[in-house]
């Protein structure tokens, strides 16, 4: 069974979804495990990359850098952070609220 997906809107309603493989690539491309996720300062830079892993497996042709320009699309930088946070929460199978920090400015 697939894991669940949190809808943001975007340039239109997207599924942020992070499965097994995601995971690994967040791990590839942080540099940290996921379980080290809550321990680190995430600025634009690993917002940007949370969302693009989480974006991918339904969009394969994304970029990091069309992520960015969606990014400029959202609500606000909060309401991008709370929709990874809730599709990670999704992704470990918690309802509990995970301490993973918000971006620094």
């Amino acid at each position: 069974m697939p894991k669940p997906f949190v809808t943001i809107e975007l340039d239109k309603p997207r599924h942020l979804r992070y499965g097994f493989n995601q995971l690994c690539e967040l791990e590839d491309l942080l540099g940290v495990p996921v379980s080290k996720l809550p321990e680190i300062e995430i600025g634009f830079r690993e917002l940007r990359t949370l969302l693009y892993v989480g974006l991918r497996g339904e969009d394969p042709d994304l970029t990091p850098e069309v992520v960015g320009s969606l990014i400029d699309e959202a609500q606000s930088l909060d309401y991008v952070f709370s929709k990874v946070s809730e599709a990670l929460q999704l992704a470990f199978g918690s309802s509990e609220e995970k301490n993973v920090q918000k971006p620094v400015a």
